[in-house]
């Protein structure tokens, strides 16, 4: 098949347009940088070679309706987005690449015919809901959104749209909620400082959790790219949006534990206090069935982050 994955050389992008090029389908990027570091790094250059990249944003629509025309796509990956901080910092542009570049991709799918668009949805659309639900599970088809910030807030329009295009044109579009993806590639906004934190429990530093009494579910970013692409296989998804996290959250007490697990050397120290999101508990097993996907635990995907770093200093795996 031939796919279009918008910021397909990103975070996520990079290992799902490498999953994609390893099962021998077509795949045509569309994103405003190049060929990045990752993607070289993820996928050989002979793969390479069957790359299409498109450089533009998806906020212009004209850019969108040629590349679909050029390339005739049967389906789009919608990963591409403007993330925190950036979002914070220049709302206009959070606006018009998340909200205007998001409907883009939806009306340019429903105007060319495309089967499916399965896009990159957030756990920071339910923001503080935590605060509410307390450790009672959320059921997520209430449609409550509680978005805590710009980034939240533009997520929570695009799944609302979302389900317009469902309602209005019959449309099958997938949301894939990720809750925190974390995995080597990460390096920008809090992704980024996670990634630092995870390098000093690799080589054995001492290291600080803040906030330790918040609550966080987590997604290896390899479960990540795996979901995307069972949700393009689905012949009929039974939900149209998904929930994907490894089964269960974590507060800083459990997170460090589980770092001593996996290096029993390294010294974790764990503040009182809260984050800014306060997500709610929500049960991805019915997502996780539907899918077919089974996550890595916390600690194997951690101890394969972990063993990452040491791999590049020569060390020996934990």
């Amino acid at each position: 098949m031939i796919f279009l994955v918008t910021g397909g050389t990103g975070f996520i992008g990079s290992y799902v347009v490498r999953n994609l090029l390893d099962d021998g389908h077509v795949v045509v990027c569309l994103q405003r940088s190049g060929i990045t570091t990752l993607l070289r790094e993820l996928v050989s250059t002979e793969k390479l070679k069957n790359v299409k990249i498109v450089q533009g944003t998806i906020a212009d629509y004209n850019l969108l309706s040629e590349t679909i025309q050029n390339y005739h796509p049967e389906m789009i990956i919608h990963l591409a987005a403007c993330m925190i901080p950036d979002v914070e910092e220049n709302v206009p542009l959070a606006i018009q690449t998340n909200v205007i570049g998001t409907n883009n991709v939806f009306e340019a799918a429903r105007v060319f015919n495309i089967k499916r668009v399965v896009w990159g949805d957030s756990c920071s659309i339910l923001g503080n809901l935590g605060r509410v639900f307390g450790q009672k599970l959320f059921d997520v088809n209430l449609g409550i959104y509680c978005p805590a910030n710009f980034y939240g807030s533009t997520k929570t329009l695009c799944e609302l749209m979302a389900k317009q295009y469902i309602k209005n044109f019959g449309m099958d579009i997938v949301s894939l909620r990720y809750w925190r993806v974390y995995g080597w590639g990460k390096n920008t906004g809090g992704g980024a400082v996670f990634t630092e934190f995870i390098k000093n429990v690799a080589f054995g530093n001492p290291v600080i959790i803040r906030g330790g009494e918040t609550r966080w579910a987590y997604l290896y970013v390899e479960d990540a790219a795996t979901a995307t692409l069972k949700a393009c296989q689905l012949i009929s998804p039974g939900t149209k949006i998904f929930d994907l996290h490894d089964g269960r959250d974590y507060d800083g007490m459990e997170l460090a534990a589980t770092l001593k697990e996996i290096n029993p050397k390294v010294k974790v120290t764990v503040e009182p206090g809260k984050a800014q999101y306060d997500l709610p508990r929500v049960d991805v097993t019915t997502s996780l069935r539907e899918l077919g996907v089974a996550p890595h635990s916390l600690k194997d995907g951690l101890r394969q982050f972990v063993n990452y770093f040491r791999k590049q200093s020569n060390m020996s795996p934990l």
